[in-house]
């Protein structure tokens, strides 16, 4: 008893732990509402977030700020300058939807509400923004799931 009492009070095996427990938690987490995406896109509520987290570890007010401010605007010039993308599966299109434009997904899903439901619920990322440059690449998440876009664009098992 003694043994698993000194494992349970180990720090590093707490941690690791917390770790599972936070990465399995994000793992079970519903979808994030689309109101509260955008307003995490927004460099304010990101610099304050940032912020709040760093003061929690140092206590320091100003160093966090300052941190925070830094990394926020450094990945913004990084997203700019070199075209930075944390997702980038623009070569995965399939090929019968190259040609598919947002109007034909809108028309498929009703509106545009549906359509990005969808989409996000079939893993489009959130940074894939609904437009007619990134319809094929949503169009082709359609097609994985088996959904008919157009005579061109649908599953080959179909």
């Amino acid at each position: 008893m003694d043994k698993i009492e000194k494992i349970i009070t180990n720090d590093k095996f707490a941690s690791i732990l917390r770790m599972f427990f936070i990465l399995y938690g994000s793992m079970m987490a519903p979808n994030i509402p689309i109101g509260f995406i955008s307003l995490l896109k927004n460099s304010v509520v990101r610099i304050f977030i940032i912020t709040i987290m760093l003061f929690t570890i140092n206590k320091d007010l100003v160093f966090s700020m300052i941190v925070a401010i830094l990394f926020i605007f450094s990945m913004k010039m990084v997203n700019k300058n070199e075209g930075f993308e944390l997702i980038s599966p623009k070569s995965h299109i399939y090929p019968g939807c190259l040609d598919v434009k947002i109007h034909q997904l809108i028309t498929v899903f009703g509106d545009i509400n549906n359509l990005e439901k969808t989409a996000r619920s079939l893993g489009v990322p959130f940074n894939i923004e609904m437009n007619d440059e990134n319809a094929p690449l949503i169009a082709t998440f359609f097609v994985d799931a088996g959904i008919c876009i157009t005579d061109t664009c649908k599953s080959p098992i179909n």
